[in-house]
């Protein structure tokens, strides 16, 4: 398992230097000038012309992105043009909201998912099967944006009580988690049923039945335990989606978490704010899937024989 681990970290690096470089030359053709965003509006052309050349926006990007992995692999992550804040210490303190709004919006789908699965796999071919999976359909088709300005709308006109942007309490994570979850929910209802469906076909199951084991015994007790690694790899899975994949929600409700970070920055040409938030955001959905598959080795007790080889 550790040979395994350390494999996964390595794999990691080139993935990094991959996601930094792209980041890097893609951030070259984006939209404005980021000396002048620097100078402020009341600067001169000569002024914004001395800056760039003291910067280094003149040399080529190659240059300046040998620069900045010079930088990078002595364990700095660069600070902002704009705010002038170390990269680190930034995404740090906008880190936790986003978080809390992946955690809140896996819960959402779980809180679906689970329940609508298993109740489409034990009526399989029912109508309750093909509403569940219609929903299941609805949500996984439907934009995050859009659903979260629907409903803003629908809140903002019937439910004043809750927050339609911004954080601070409980209530204002409704929302968001809503939006977030709606998606995951459908993709965890698809494989709940499926695993399920696989798992109540087996000879152990028919076997509980004869002997007289109670319903609600069969599925939670049994059928579900067993039809928990495929679950457990997809949540997992979604959820180092959603750490990485928020921007649409977090800038629809005014979430202070990375994703919005990231946005604000791309328009103000802050190249090693964008560069270091999705070099860190890489690195954390890595280990979240890392860390998914180590806890499916653990459930699963061949998948852990495998990796131990």
């Amino acid at each position: 398992m550790l040979r395994y681990i350390g494999k996964r970290i390595l794999m990691l690096i080139p993935v990094l230097i991959g996601v930094s470089f792209l980041v890097f030359f893609l951030m070259s053709f984006a939209k404005g000038d980021a000396a002048a965003q620097i100078a402020g509006q009341d600067a001169t052309v000569e002024e914004i012309e001395a800056l760039r050349e003291q910067m280094g926006f003149n040399d080529s990007i190659f240059v300046q992105y040998g620069r900045y992995m010079g930088q990078l692999f002595k364990g700095g992550l660069g600070t902002s043009y704009i705010s002038k804040r170390d990269v680190l210490k930034t995404y740090l303190s906008f880190l936790p909201k986003t978080v809390e709004l992946a955690l809140a919006g896996i819960l959402v789908a779980l809180l679906i998912s689970i329940p609508l699965g298993i109740l489409s796999a034990l009526h399989r071919g029912s109508i309750v099967d093909g509403v569940s999976m219609v929903t299941a359909l609805l949500g996984l088709s439907m934009p995050n944006f859009w659903l979260g300005l629907l409903l803003i709308i629908w809140i903002a006109l019937k439910v004043r009580w809750i927050p339609t942007s911004g954080a601070g309490n409980l209530a204002a994570l409704i929302l968001p988690a809503i939006t977030v979850g709606t998606g995951q929910a459908a993709i965890i209802t698809r494989t709940t049923r499926s695993s399920m469906l696989d798992v109540l076909s087996q000879d152990y199951i028919r076997t509980a039945k004869a002997k007289g084991v109670m319903p609600r015994q069969v599925v939670w007790k049994h059928a579900l335990k067993n039809a928990l690694v495929p679950i457990i790899t997809v949540t997992g899975t979604q959820l180092g989606a959603t750490l990485g994949g928020a921007v649409l929600t977090e800038s629809v409700f005014a979430w202070p978490g990375v994703g919005r970070l990231i946005v604000d920055s791309i328009g103000q040409r802050d190249t090693p704010m964008v560069t270091g938030c999705l070099i860190l955001t890489t690195m954390l959905v890595s280990i979240t899937i890392l860390v998914v598959d180590i806890i499916y080795a653990y459930v699963d007790p061949k998948i852990k024989a495998m990796y131990t080889k």
